[in-house]
């Protein structure tokens, strides 16, 4: 079985998404990160917000971009970090 090492919480920017189920993905990252003490910051590499620790003894890097990933110009990078660890594992919400 792959270690998961990368999740990925997706959501939309903006007033009009904020309380939708459009940002479940967020939520989730967000909720994840502050359950197990993980400091999520800006990722300038990746261009989004990430951060790295430990769920249930496992090394896990959860990530959320600053905007969505349907409209163009997409996050510098995003396609280079997904495309780096997906062999080592990935949940993308």
């Amino acid at each position: 079985m792959t270690t998961l090492r990368l999740i990925v919480g997706l959501g939309n920017p903006g007033p009009e998404y904020a309380a939708t189920r459009h940002n479940a993905g967020q939520w989730f990252v967000e909720r994840l990160a502050d359950k197990y003490g993980i400091r999520l910051s800006p990722e300038p590499k990746y261009f989004g917000i990430s951060g790295r620790g430990t769920v249930n003894g496992q090394p896990q890097t959860p990530w959320t971009p600053p905007q969505q990933l349907t409209v163009k110009p997409k996050p510098l990078g995003w396609e280079e970090l997904l495309m780096g660890v997906v062999a080592l594992g990935i949940i993308l919400l």
